[in-house]
């Protein structure tokens, strides 16, 4: 069975949660080096909407 894309309240509760980078559905199955690189594209997207701005994924995630 496929997992909801969107995290529920009790998954946000989880240590395992981190918006961007893991939830507990997917914290034992990534790799330290996985989640460093979740963590910085998560950074660049906070980023960009502190700024107001468009990151560059989003048009990528539309095209796919």
């Amino acid at each position: 069975m496929k997992k909801n894309l969107f995290n529920t309240d009790l998954d946000k509760s989880s240590d395992k949660y981190q918006r961007g980078i893991s939830c507990p559905g997917c914290f034992d199955s990534k790799t330290d080096d996985q989640k460093s690189r979740y963590a910085s594209r998560q950074l660049q997207v906070d980023l960009s909407k502190e700024r107001n701005e468009k990151h560059l994924g989003a048009d990528f995630a539309k095209e796919n």
